[in-house]
């Protein structure tokens, strides 16, 4: 079967089938790393850094992890110790939220030590708070509940209100659900309520 219109639908370029594609197909396309000459390489990678923000707020933890992994070795090759330190931060908390509180505990250690040596107290903050998640999912309360005070010591030197409620809710629930202390635990997320509002 020799048909006219088969031999014409072979002399078609790529360019000619990619140009009768509804633009808006075309314009969902995301772009490659490094191929948009008009957005730098760090504007990209926190785009890739949100993306793994967002699938861990719906709780597709490994897809966030995959995601993270791969932020983690641009901001590596960048030599962005700001970014690796939160990337690390937010790979540990990932780990924790899904119970390897060991795998956990060794990307965390990693953000903190990075975080120390850059003097940054809210994140040395947030990466003590996570520290604790890590410890508290391995039944290990006083751990977590040290770890936790350090973290809201820093986050009301430098006055992280929405850190400082986050860290009283979970000081309640190392109260509430570890040492099964109801009365103080309430308490503390009470504390934590005023302040949110």
């Amino acid at each position: 079967m020799n048909l006219p219109i088969f031999k014409s639908l072979r002399s078609i370029s790529l360019a000619t089938l990619v140009s009768l594609l509804p633009l808006h197909i075309v314009e969902e396309l995301p772009p490659a790393y490094g191929q948009t000459p008009t957005e730098n390489p760090q504007t990209v990678t926190d785009k890739l850094f949100e993306q793994g923000v967002q699938q861990y707020r719906h709780g597709q933890y490994i897809q966030a992890l995959q995601t993270y992994q791969r932020v983690l070795e641009i901001r590596r090759q960048q030599n962005n110790k700001v970014g690796i330190a939160q990337t690390l931060n937010n790979i540990g908390e990932v780990y924790a939220v899904l119970r390897e509180g060991d795998k956990a505990l060794e990307i965390l250690q990693q953000a903190l030590a990075i975080r120390r040596e850059l003097k940054d107290r809210a994140g040395e903050g947030e990466t003590l708070d996570n520290i604790s998640s890590a410890y508290y999912w391995k039944n290990q309360y006083d751990l977590a509940l040290k770890n936790l005070q350090q973290a809201l010591a820093i986050r009301r030197e430098v006055k992280d209100k929405i850190g400082e409620a986050k860290t009283l809710s979970k000081i309640g629930n190392v109260y509430s659900f570890g040492f099964k202390q109801y009365g103080k635990g309430l308490e503390l997320l009470q504390q934590a309520l005023v302040i949110q509002e």
